[in-house]
């Protein structure tokens, strides 16, 4: 049986066998949400299963061709038929004030403080951290959080421990963080460097002024985490 492979069925069959691999692989976290994970495989099986299919029709009566590119515009009108249904949104101020409160007040803060303190997450700590400045708040309220060095500009002895949280794909990706003191920095950590923090919040003097910082009681380096994102 005679079959025709076009310059775009051959590029879309690359696009469904890069996916599917990076899947076999389990390194879609990387690129997407989990919630996204078995509706992207589903979608890029059925987009392979269909271009195979159009490999096979005969070119009989000068149809072929034309029948084929019809058939394999199929996924990609399947891709706009998903973005359609979960639009892009465009970040605005909005947004980010959504984000960073998740609530409108301090009720939030005061929930996640009802058990222990030690299973909160660098996103955790990043929006209690912006709703409330006040160093008694934070008193008998231990910190243990894993994240990578990042040099935020708050001074030498002074980072960011930080995270990306993962709204759908990398894309959309933002990054939260938490100050921790760590007295020369430089000498001993590199940007990037993953590292585990226990300790308490303090307030400190940092280069832009006294701020409320996780004084680490232990600091570790670590690998970075199969699932780098916080979601």
């Amino acid at each position: 049986m005679r079959f025709k492979l076009s310059v775009q069925t051959t590029y879309l069959l690359l696009v469904v066998a890069s996916i599917l691999l990076v899947a076999l692989q389990d390194k879609l976290l990387i690129y997407i949400h989990p919630r996204y994970i078995i509706f992207t495989i589903t979608l890029c099986a059925l987009a392979g299963l269909i271009l195979i299919a159009s490999l096979f029709i005969k070119d009989s009566e000068g149809l072929h061709k034309h029948k084929e590119s019809k058939l394999g515009l199929i996924p990609l009108m399947l891709l706009v038929a998903v973005m359609i249904v979960i639009p892009p949104k465009t970040l605005s101020s909005s947004t980010v004030t959504q984000r960073l409160s998740n609530s409108q007040s301090g009720q939030q803060s005061n929930q996640v403080f009802s058990g222990s303190t030690l299973g909160l997450s660098v996103s955790d700590w990043f929006q209690i951290l912006s709703l409330n400045e006040e160093p008694e708040y934070y008193a008998l309220k231990p910190a243990k959080i894993t994240g990578f060095i990042y040099d935020a500009g708050l001074g030498e002895d002074t980072v960011w421990v930080s995270r990306f949280i993962l709204t759908c794909c990398a894309v959309d990706a933002r990054p939260v963080g938490v100050p921790v003191r760590v007295e020369n920095w430089a000498e001993n950590y590199s940007e990037d460097d993953w590292v585990i923090v226990e300790g308490n919040f303090e307030l400190s003097e940092t280069s832009e002024g006294s701020k409320i910082v996780l004084i680490p009681d232990k600091i570790e380096k670590t690998e970075e985490p199969e699932n780098p994102y916080e979601f």
